[in-house]
């Protein structure tokens, strides 16, 4: 990938992935009986793009020891879907999804350790900057962070997505990006069978009592994080993941855009504080993503 094209990637993914948040909300809110039914569309959808690039591409050849790393890859991702749907189902999603942005503190910090990722400290001024801005315009006014059992398990998924970026960052040095994707979502749904089977008549009720339309959002919605989830991988594979899971957390300043532009078209849908203490909150925590940027790159 020439230059650095991989930024692009990363705040590519930043946006779909804001799309999703959306899209999460209202299913969540709407049409979904367990927070297991997303992560269950999200495994299956997924297991159709995974085995098309496998067959068009190939199986890597890769030592034991990968196919561990890949299996526990697919593993974590499961975790970090399940955890986060889990607590946007028992807190408002507005203060779950600040929690996710704690993510790059732990990326670092694995990078360090096991790739060897060492950075100048102007660069990881650039990722706090980024973390602050993330949770800050994702926050309601005043800032309140509740250590329920909503962070807690936000804490968990941050934790679990962090292993899975690492694991997907030492595995691109072993296999070209589409393949170490394709490996890793269908580790995923491997992983996901006991839950499949656990909550197999959740999902066909929610489907059932909502029709057509509802399965058309949650897929579109899962294709859309699957997207977002592979040019994350693009951006993976010549950036360090340090800064590219950084970049990826201007997702919030998205999500704010989306949201003020929805709260007019369908304010019955989506609802957005706009009074002056938050919006001035708003562009603080803006103005300090967009100096994280500068610094990282």
């Amino acid at each position: 990938m020439p230059g650095n094209t991989w930024i692009v990637f990363a705040l590519l993914s930043g946006f779909l992935m804001a799309v999703v948040n959306l899209l999460d909300k209202l299913v969540l809110d709407r049409w979904s009986r367990h927070p297991a039914v997303p992560v269950l569309l999200l495994g299956i959808i997924s297991t159709v793009p995974a085995g098309l690039i496998l067959l068009l591409n190939g199986v890597p050849r890769l030592p034991p020891r990968l196919w561990i790393l890949v299996l526990a890859a697919g593993a974590a991702l499961l975790g970090f879907a399940a955890f986060y749907f889990r607590a946007a189902a028992v807190e408002e999603i507005s203060r779950v999804v600040p929690l996710q942005y704690l993510g790059p503190l732990f990326v670092s910090g694995l990078a360090a350790l096991f790739l060897e990722e060492v950075f100048p400290p102007r660069r990881y001024l650039g990722v706090a900057l980024m973390i602050v801005g993330a949770v800050l315009v994702s926050s309601r006014f005043p800032l309140r962070l509740r250590p329920g059992r909503a962070f807690w398990l936000m804490i968990l998924s941050a934790i679990s997505l962090s292993i899975q970026l690492v694991i997907t960052k030492h595995l691109l040095s072993f296999a070209d990006y589409w393949s170490v994707f394709a490996l890793i979502r269908l580790a995923m749904a491997v992983a996901m069978l006991p839950l499949l089977i656990q909550h197999f008549r959740d999902l066909i009720a929610s489907l059932r009592e909502h029709g057509t339309k509802v399965i058309w959002v949650m897929v579109g919605d899962q294709h859309i994080a699957l997207a977002g989830a592979l040019f994350l991988t693009i951006a993976a594979a010549s950036g360090p993941i340090t800064l590219v899971n950084a970049l990826a957390a201007v997702q919030p300043f998205f999500v704010l855009v989306f949201s003020l532009l929805l709260s007019r078209a369908r304010p019955l849908l989506f609802r957005e504080e706009t009074g002056r203490a938050v919006v001035l909150m708003k562009l603080a925590a803006v103005t300090l993503m967009f100096l994280g940027v500068l610094l990282i790159t």
